[in-house]
């Protein structure tokens, strides 16, 4: 029931998609709310003349058939040139509103404005929302860096939406896929602006919660294709934060004191420390969970990745050289670790093929680091690393 106003009013939803969501591993209950929310948004039309405009918000964008069939003149404003900036600070405004505690976050920095702001930008910034490359601030973050005057990860402080977890452990979030993450990935037009319950796809959802944003656009005849990637730092290192709890199912906290300890013992260089924390952090994995991911060469693979990754060092997988790939590449301040990994055979085998294809050529006149090769073994049997072998290359 409906209660009727003289002035026509504004009705203001936001989270319109949080009841199908919230439970998108369960298909059945996810119809049920949608039925409930198409049901009630008919209702809304019905009404029409007593309402001057709805606004809805929220993380996804279902195709207006299967929500909104009621709604037939919504208009998507997502991407739209016009709103670009709506919801994120620009550069601009930060100076224009915020030049007292812009101050104060570089003098307790010690460094200067110029410097203050591309930290900021290098933390903070990155949101496209349209053709029109207009990058914008986390609101949130950015408030909270000057008010803390500090640089350190909120968006991680605010949580990581469950479904999003569900969706990646749905879709076996294995080692090629995260790659398509860490490096620049490439979706149609059609795939990002719109998509259906019964299939919701991974990529065009990390786009709608912020952990991916568009980085560039390439016209192909009428084809319009963005190129997507991390906007900034901070989400970069939150994704893989929230990622590998889930891979392992260990408390955030518990994971976080391993990876300070194994970040440690590579800026120390005590690759008998950095072996012997892989080695106990592979044998705390529940033998139920490894059973149910299928172990297999890139179960282990994935880990190792991801525990590398979060280390905040520079990390890339199957590097390309003119002879094959390196499964890894770490580096540091010091040192170029190259990694080849073994599944059922020996870490000598895994050596012998660095040095058989030459993947160390790419990196042996890199100026003041010194370059090691690293052949690791992991024992299906026994679920962990069996062997390893390290040798300094220059």
């Amino acid at each position: 029931m409906f209660i009727k106003f003289q002035e026509k009013v504004v009705i203001l939803i936001d989270e319109y998609d949080n009841p199908i969501i919230d439970n998108i591993l369960n298909l059945e209950l996810a119809c049920e709310h949608r039925t409930l929310l198409s049901n009630f948004y008919k209702a809304l039309k019905d009404e029409d003349e007593y309402i001057r405009f709805i606004f809805f918000t929220g993380v996804s964008k279902f195709s207006k058939t299967s929500i909104f069939s009621g709604l037939n003149n919504l208009v998507d404003i997502s991407m739209e040139d016009s709103f670009t900036t709506l919801l994120g600070y620009t550069e601009e405004e930060i100076l224009k509103y915020f030049p007292d505690y812009l101050k104060q976050l570089a003098e307790s920095q010690s460094l200067s404005i110029q410097e203050t702001l591309a930290k900021i930008k290098y933390w903070y910034n990155g949101y496209r929302f349209s053709k029109k490359d207009n990058r914008v601030y986390n609101p949130w973050s950015l408030m909270s860096a000057l008010e803390k005057k500090d640089f350190l990860n909120y968006w991680f402080q605010t949580g990581t939406p469950r479904f999003l977890i569900d969706l990646i452990k749905r879709d076996g979030f294995g080692l090629s896929e995260l790659n398509k993450i860490e490096n620049i990935k490439e979706i149609k037009h059609d795939d990002l602006v719109t998509y259906d319950m019964e299939s919701l796809p991974l990529l065009p959802i990390l786009v709608d919660t912020g952990y991916l944003t568009i980085k560039n656009i390439e016209m192909f005849g009428d084809e319009r294709v963005y190129l997507l990637d991390y906007p900034n730092r901070e989400v970069n290192v939150s994704i893989l934060n929230n990622v590998l709890p889930a891979y392992s199912e260990k408390q955030s906290v518990n994971v976080n004191s391993e990876i300070i300890a194994i970040s440690r013992s590579i800026n120390s260089g005590d690759l008998n420390k950095f072996f012997s924390l892989l080695k106990s952090y592979f044998a705390s994995i529940p033998y139920e969970l490894i059973e149910k991911k299928r172990l297999n060469e890139k179960y282990f693979q994935l880990l190792f990745y991801l525990l590398m990754r979060v280390t905040g060092f520079m990390v890339n997988t199957e590097d390309r050289t003119s002879s094959g790939r390196i499964d890894m590449v770490l580096e540091t301040s010091s040192k170029i670790y190259l990694f080849e990994f073994k599944v059922n055979s020996t870490s000598r085998i895994a050596l012998e093929q660095i040095k058989e294809k030459k993947y160390y050529e790419k990196y042996e006149n890199v100026e003041d680091k010194k370059l090691l090769l690293v052949g690791i073994n992991f024992d299906l049997n026994s679920k962990n690393i069996s062997d390893t072998e390290v040798i300094e290359w220059n």
